[in-house]
């Protein structure tokens, strides 16, 4: 049985423009996609299990 996959939701916050706010979503052992100029909140991060809601990891059977 495969290793369940999870979620870490980080919040964030621009340091260039005030009031802007984020939200981080690592879904893998990399941080992809993190944009330099935002300051992540590490205390307010949660988790949870990974749902693969667009099922980009298995196999379509939609035909174009």
């Amino acid at each position: 049985m495969p290793l369940p996959h999870f979620e870490v939701y980080v919040p964030m916050r621009s340091t260039e423009q005030a009031g802007v706010l984020g939200l981080h979503v690592f879904t893998g052992p990399a941080a992809r996609g993190f944009r330099p100029g935002w300051e992540l909140n590490w205390p307010a991060t949660t988790a949870g299990r990974w749902a693969n809601l667009c099922r980009s990891t298995k196999p379509s059977t939609f035909e174009l």
